[in-house]
């Protein structure tokens, strides 16, 4: 099975060049996450609630998308501490602003930062300017675009011919943006009393069926991408 032999070999020990270590660490973790979610639709898809796997492709796609973006384009290890950083700040926000984090862990994780501050302060700088207002580019993504130009950007470069109309069905799916319309029919029987029918747009197994083949695609490609940067042996 391709996610059991893919699993296999992110989660053993991989030796890569240390020059590749931040963009090793960010798109292996990554891997980690759609292999997670690529169990979820293997298991789902030959159940009644195949439907409900529709949600863990889109996040596998969405990983898909960080990797293929830190590796592509510029320079992966600055793309990758990017994301790391950007990250962090996103955390300590939302978490302050909610009240979640005490002393110990608003030092804990500062004490993260501290390193890009010292390394790299002018990545550190772009980016707390980027996440302003008063910044032209996305400031609520690391790349500093919205997702859907990266994916546009994906199929530019040949990676797939139809990722944008891809993910627009994943999302409707996750976000439920047409189920009430499409998946719902309010009629008058022959009695005149309202009548209330709910229906898939899909057969579970037809919906099995293209959701396992799309997360099998995505996991593959984005482990050849990895391994191909770090320089590791492809075949799963």
């Amino acid at each position: 099975m391709v996610i059991s032999r893919i699993e296999s070999r992110i989660m053993g020990s991989l030796e890569f060049p240390d020059e590749k270590a931040a963009s090793g660490a960010a798109t292996l973790l990554l891997l980690r996450i759609m292999v997670a979610h690529a169990h979820i639709v293997s298991f789902a898809s030959t159940q009644p609630f195949a439907e409900a796997s529709s949600a863990n492709v889109r996040a596998m796609f969405e990983a898909w998308v960080e990797i293929y973006s830190i590796l592509h384009p510029g320079d992966p290890e600055e793309n990758a501490r990017r994301c790391v950083i950007f990250g962090l700040l996103e955390f300590r926000e939302h978490a302050l602003a909610v009240g979640t984090l005490s002393p110990e862990e608003e030092a804990q994780v500062e004490s993260q930062l501290v390193p890009y501050r010292e390394k790299y302060p002018w990545v550190v700088a772009d980016i707390e300017t980027q996440r302003t207002n008063k910044d032209p580019r996305n400031s609520h993504y690391w790349t500093g675009t919205s997702r859907s130009e990266l994916i546009r950007r994906m199929e530019e470069r040949g990676v797939a011919s139809t990722l944008r109309r891809i993910y627009k069905l994943l999302s409707w799916d996750a976000h439920h943006v047409i189920a009430v319309a499409l998946q719902t029919t309010i009629r008058t029987n022959e009695l005149g009393k309202i009548e209330i029918d709910f229906h898939p747009l899909q057969l579970p197994e037809d919906t099995g069926a293209f959701n396992r083949v799309l997360a099998t695609k995505m996991l593959v490609k984005a482990w050849f991408q990895v391994a191909t940067h770090l320089g590791i042996k492809k075949d799963p």
